[in-house]
């Protein structure tokens, strides 16, 4: 993994302000001073830089986070990209600025960048023990060394490590290449067999309960002597083909208003875009001639309206990434209710043919009986 820090930029989008930061090749050095001693963000620099990254670091209290958004130009053996992160929203863009990776799961990031940086970590789940690819900051837990938080072997220069239980052992052999991509893989074939052996075992298992059972009901077979079990039975069948109905209905309407939803922030996002262009336009428009759009005077000095509409466009950028993460939740509920709604389709189809089957059943039966 061949990576080098280019250029971070970090705004405060509450205080309206912003730091950059140009790293050079060789050794960076950033040293205290005589003035402020060693409080110059040296810490806070460093830990932006793999926060930028996916890793969520350990930041002061009074580093409000949720009003940060970090920019991270980092070459990749000799090809320059971007990281933009807000709160969690990523997106990274390649050298000509094109949105290459938009995600707000650090799963589908870990994902992502382990694929560009040819480096990826697996981790057994905790629950299934399965592997699964770590998130971003089990990378980078062998490059950064929190001087705040870390603490001998514990491993804790970044937040949320506690997902995964004992994982010192495959992140450092994977930092050291022990672990590599071919035995990954091998695991991963092993887990797969080991799944379709459970699957057939479970299989053979159902088939045998369903020949004993079958067994049973021939040797045992018997009529009933009325048609009230019948009747009994297609009752519930309906009860649960109304209930299925009555859910469908809902699922319908609570896909319909998300819908609406999504609709109505698109049109939001497209209106705030119109706004964003008509603003940079009008800053080219107060460059060129120098004449203020709001009132038509000649202006000696552009940097004060400029600067207001340099903030409205900052404004308005703040507000889309909000309204994409509400937009990226929104969709996936919708994944969700299509799915339910699909499968209830089936169980009711399933319900019908059981009504009509007991119906049948009913009318064969008086049929008989007469």
């Amino acid at each position: 993994m061949n990576v080098k820090f280019e250029k971070i930029y970090i705004f405060d989008v509450k205080e309206e302000e912003a730091y950059t930061l140009e790293f050079k090749e060789g050794v960076n050095l950033i040293t205290s001073s005589d003035v402020d001693g060693t409080d110059r963000g040296k810490s806070v620099l460093l830990r932006s830089l793999y926060h930028a990254l996916g890793a969520d670091s350990h930041f002061d209290k009074k580093w409000n986070e949720k009003n940060k958004i970090y920019i991270l130009d980092f070459i990749v053996n000799d090809t320059m990209y971007s990281i933009y992160r807000s709160q969690n929203l990523f997106k990274i863009f390649d050298s000509n600025e094109k949105l290459i990776f938009t995600t707000i799961h650090r799963s589908e990031l870990a994902e992502f960048l382990g694929k560009l940086f040819d480096f990826v970590i697996y981790l057994p789940d905790k629950n299934t023990k399965q592997l699964v690819i770590a998130p971003p900051a089990y990378s980078y837990l062998l490059n950064y060394l929190d001087q705040d938080q870390y603490d001998g072997t514990r491993f804790n220069s970044f937040k949320n490590l506690a997902q995964f239980s004992n994982f010192k052992t495959n992140v450092i052999y994977s930092h050291l290449g022990i672990y590599n991509k071919k035995y990954f893989e091998l695991i991963k074939n092993k887990e797969e067999l080991e799944i379709d052996i459970k699957i057939k075992k479970d299989e053979v298992a159902d088939l045998v309960k369903m020949k004993d059972r079958t067994i049973q009901i021939l040797n045992g077979f018997s009529c009933p002597e009325t048609t009230e079990a019948l009747k009994n039975e297609l009752s519930i069948e309906t009860k649960k083909y109304s209930e299925l109905v009555n859910e469908m209905n809902n699922v319908r309407n609570k896909l319909v208003e998300l819908r609406n939803q999504l609709e109505e922030q698109n049109i939001a996002l497209a209106q705030m875009s119109k706004f964003e262009k008509k603003q940079e336009k009008e800053i080219k428009t107060i460059l060129n001639s120098k004449i203020c759009p709001e009132c038509h005077s000649v202006l000696n000095d552009t940097l004060t309206i400029r600067s207001k509409k340099y903030n409205q466009i900052d404004n308005v950028l703040n507000l889309k990434d909000t309204i994409k993460i509400e937009n990226a939740r929104i969709q996936e509920d919708i994944i969700k209710l299509e799915r339910k709604y699909s499968d209830l389709v089936n169980n009711l189809d399933e319900h019908n043919k059981k009504i009509h089957r007991n119906q049948k059943e009913i009318n064969d039966y008086t049929k008989f009986k007469v």
